[in-house]
């Protein structure tokens, strides 16, 4: 399962491993072109933190850069709790807030914030956030560690030409180690549902 899943790309790059496939998206525009294009994949239109589907019926959940939308993490990842079947996993990356472009463009409480591109809601995160939300709602072994070196071909701003080539030569030397482990662009979270798990009230 794909929760936010879009226009479907991320989500049909698995078909080639024979996996069943589903995604779901609040947005019908994005639903009916992911039906279209991908007929080998499950979509339909739905809330992510209340997806109406059955109890234990994923084996694995994907939250494609989707948690950041969240002032509250806990709402969604109970719900992914309980569509994962008892040793299930769950998936997921976002921006992470220790990055130094994460923190200075995309929080809000810095000068330098910039709102283009973003919706209302987008904050990164940070994966202490991430850890203890996935343990109050009763998730074994979280791990959330970050990556860097995700270069970019294009920036949406007047001064890209200038900004790009800089952007992504500080990007590579945050893939460095020891700077990648807390400075790194994105957050992969990973977490199991446990065999002996108590499904949530």
């Amino acid at each position: 399962m794909d929760i936010g899943c879009g226009t479907g790309a991320f989500t049909a790059r698995f078909l080639k491993y024979g996996f069943k496939l589903s995604g779901i998206d609040i947005s019908p525009n994005c639903i009916k072109y992911a039906a279209e294009k991908y007929p080998n994949v499950t979509f339909k239109v739905g809330d992510a933190e209340r997806t109406n589907y059955p109890d234990q019926i994923f084996d694995i959940v994907f939250l494609s850069g989707v948690l950041h939308h969240f002032q509250d993490l806990s709402v969604i990842i109970r719900e992914c709790y309980r569509i994962l079947k008892k040793g299930g996993v769950l998936l997921g990356y976002d921006p992470n807030r220790q990055n130094p472009f994460m923190r200075a463009f995309r929080c809000k409480d810095s000068p330098l914030y910039v709102s283009k591109g973003v919706t209302q809601n987008e904050r990164p995160l940070d994966k202490h956030e991430i850890i203890s939300n996935l343990i109050a709602c009763g998730f074994s072994e979280p791990k959330v560690y970050s990556i860097s070196g995700v270069t970019r071909r294009y920036l949406d701003h007047k001064a890209s030409f200038l900004i790009l080539p800089v952007y992504n030569l500080i990007e590579k030397a945050l893939d460095i180690k020891p700077l990648r482990k807390k400075f790194g662009s994105f957050l992969i979270t990973y977490a199991k549902k446990p065999f002996g798990g108590e499904e949530p009230k």
